[in-house]
């Protein structure tokens, strides 16, 4: 994949290596609940329709699909894509009380006329689809996120996931 122009963080981050989860991101600062964190920005995400997430797995090998198939997702909103980060907003972590939520009660509106990738990927840069805190935090804590409230599965991904032996129902619980 390739990497993005700048960062999606709207906080100072560090990245380092959380046992067990591989890498995290940890807050360099202290955090105010409700505060964004983390939103979309120009360059540090791809949005694909089937077409597109298929033609860039192509030449991936089955290593490499079943990574892409646990780090792409999709919202309710916008059911037939699938949204890749490219920045390290792909490090947040699971967890059931996680530090953070997408901010789904801003700017409430309809996308039922929103289709296609090139409408998604605007769409997206709203303040809806920020990552804001659940409450305050503290500098140096871990930035996590409960996936399974936010995300949806499209049909073709759970077809891909089970082609690929990747367990759609992996964030189910902790």
């Amino acid at each position: 994949m390739d990497e993005p122009a700048d960062s999606g963080f709207c906080v100072d981050v560090d990245v380092r290596d959380v046992p067990g989860m591989g890498r995290g991101v940890f807050a360099r600062q202290a955090i105010a609940e409700g505060s964004i964190v983390w939103r979309f920005t120009e360059g540090c995400y791809r949005v694909y329709d089937e077409t597109g997430f298929l033609a860039a797995i192509g030449p991936m090998g089955h290593d490499e699909v079943a990574y892409e198939l646990t780090h792409v997702f999709a919202f309710a909103d916008f059911p037939s894509c699938l949204v890749r980060i490219l920045d390290d907003g792909v490090l947040i972590n699971h967890a059931q009380q996680g530090t953070l939520a997408t901010h789904f009660d801003c700017g409430l509106q309809d996308y039922r006329d929103v289709s296609g990738v090139d409408d998604v990927a605007r769409a997206l840069l709203g303040d809806r689809f920020a990552m804001i805190a659940t409450r305050d935090i503290g500098a140096g804590e871990e930035l996590t996120a409960n996936y399974s409230k936010d995300i949806f599965d499209p049909p073709f991904y759970l077809r891909l996931c089970t082609q690929y032996g990747v367990d759609a129902a992996y964030l189910d619980g902790d």
